[in-house]
């Protein structure tokens, strides 16, 4: 009988160490990793992004029309924001902004 009681002690500890690793294996939820994903269909491209660890951007570029929209989940508010469109004409035209002007005299002294 002493065979018997040690093999199941053995096989019950093993059982408990098993469920034990299973239970801290699924209790810590896995990030996600959806950064810089992206999809093309007709005019529309559409690109995934992190602004933060928590906030999760979705940018919607159209094209034909160069606009930009961006969407994101407010978590506070518990819906989708937007903000834009943004026109994309000048950032993509290759043309420099002016530069900004310079106040006051360029020959005065500190």
């Amino acid at each position: 009988m002493h065979a018997k009681d040690l093999t199941i002690g053995v096989l019950s500890t093993t059982a408990v160490v098993l469920l034990v690793g299973l239970i801290l294996l699924h209790a810590q939820p896995e990030p996600a990793y959806a950064s810089g994903m992206g999809d093309r269909g007709g005019d529309y491209i559409m690109v995934s992004g992190a602004m933060w660890e928590q906030q999760e951007l979705l940018y919607v570029f159209n094209t034909a029309k160069n606009k930009m929209m961006v969407y994101w989940y407010d978590q506070q508010k518990a819906r989708i924001q937007a903000h834009g469109p943004a026109d994309l004409t000048e950032a993509f035209s290759g043309r420099r902004a002016p530069a900004p002007k310079q106040r006051g005299n360029r020959n005065r002294r500190p």
